[in-house]
């Protein structure tokens, strides 16, 4: 069995989001060894996005398979599914990323297939090498062939077993005689425990689940991180902008649309789903509200949702790019493309506009008053001394004081 291809905490993350959105995880029943059904744990994302699944396919080293058809549109669905054990390694894996609603039908779904005897392959290992210990425990002096009839494994497994706990120290072997032939004899070390060592991967293990601690901004009970228009969305971490990329890809929608009064279209990016954990928690990261966005036609559940307009939209785009797929790019681009051409521009690139227009005035009007430059430039007044101020701190222009004691006035001159 291939391992999982994620030792890169941000593709974690990435996944994570990815099975919040559109995946789901469940029990099926399956045969095993001797015919027995057992109730096998299943990760499954299905999507139209092929794009998508191929990466999160790539990801838990399955294949790619076609899942149907979407009742609506008729669009091919894709589907990454993992299976028994490698399941429950991807879970061990994406947890930290997932949302509550997620982590209980985690729980759900381990608890119905440990009942049912699921056990993974190092599982399965572990309590052989644990049955061969006892067995070496107990009787003394026992050779590899008594051994293997003892515990019914076949013998290249039984010498495999027996040669790492011989690494480990719980064990030692004499070799002996039979006419020609040289057998070994293993017996028990008394301090074998004392003397076991690391388990390989150990420490590794542990340090990938300190660097998997994501720094996700979330809500905490009924006080919400500020948000709005004066606060940057809190894109800071690699761990945060892969998660809300994954989220954007599975359940996010980019648009362009055009406000009531407005002459213009603006860019908008909406997140919009079931799970009010994730939405909080997205909502959190581009510094917008969680709100409201009706109710499911079949189930009757509230959904929630997300919004980034315009300029913040643009710079959550721009931040999580490299996380997003071929189709949700293009769909991003679309639309500020769409928005541009009507018109838009972000409030940034505004104000550049305004104090480029300050810049010009006092070049043209050389010893212009501040309430010359406010006419002048065509700008508000307390956008106008903000402008002159910048401007003056970065070396472009320079203030002279001059009028009265008690009626000064501020001429402004070209550096």
């Amino acid at each position: 069995m291939r391992a999982v291809n994620l030792a890169v905490v941000e593709d974690i993350a990435w996944l994570g989001a990815l099975i919040v959105g559109d995946g789901s995880i469940y029990v099926a029943a399956r045969k095993a060894a001797g015919g027995r059904k057992i109730l096998c744990p299943m990760v499954s994302v299905i999507m139209c996005d092929r794009f998508a699944i191929q990466r999160a396919a790539g990801l838990i080293r399955v294949k790619l398979t076609a899942s149907g058809r979407t009742p609506i549109t008729g669009r091919r669905l894709w589907r990454a599914q993992a299976i028994g054990a490698r399941a429950l390694k991807v879970i061990a894996l994406v947890r930290p990323f997932l949302t509550e609603t997620r982590i209980k039908q985690v729980g759900r779904a381990i608890k119905k297939a440990r009942a049912s005897g699921v056990e993974t392959r190092e599982e399965r290992k572990q309590k052989h090498k644990l049955r061969i210990l006892t067995l070496v425990k107990l009787e003394s002096e026992l050779s590899t062939k008594r051994l293997q009839k003892y515990t019914g494994l076949d013998i290249a497994y039984a010498r495999r077993y027996l040669n790492e706990l011989l690494k480990e120290g719980k064990i030692r072997n004499e070799p002996f005689r039979v006419g020609s032939q040289l057998r070994n004899r293993w017996l028990h070390v008394a301090n074998g425990e004392s003397q076991t060592p690391e388990i390989p991967g150990e420490t590794q293990a542990s340090g990938r689940k300190e660097l998997m601690k994501s720094s996700v901004a979330t809500w905490a009970g009924r006080n919400p991180l500020p948000s709005g228009r004066g606060y940057e969305p809190r894109l800071g971490s690699p761990t945060d902008r892969a998660w809300l990329g994954g989220l954007m890809v599975s359940e996010g929608t980019a648009v362009a649309f055009k406000p009531k009064g407005s002459s213009h279209f603006i860019p908008r990016i909406a997140i919009r789903m079931l799970d009010k954990g994730a939405i909080e928690r997205a909502a959190a990261l581009m510094a917008v509200a969680c709100v409201r966005a009706g109710r499911s036609k079949e189930s009757g559940r509230q959904f929630w949702q997300a919004n980034a307009v315009g300029d913040r939209a643009i710079r959550i785009l721009e931040i999580i790019k490299p996380y997003l797929t071929q189709p949700k790019l293009s769909q991003a681009q679309d639309a500020i493309v769409k928005s541009r051409e009507s018109g838009f521009t972000t409030i940034r690139e505004m104000q550049a506009a305004r104090k480029e227009m300050t810049m010009r005035h006092v070049l043209k009007n050389p010893g212009s008053l501040t309430t010359e430059v406010v006419h002048g430039a065509r700008v508000c007044s307390k956008n106008a001394r903000k402008y002159l101020t910048e401007l003056e701190h970065e070396g472009k222009i320079r203030r002279v004081v001059g009028g009265t004691l008690h009626k000064p006035n501020t001429r402004w001159y070209p550096a």
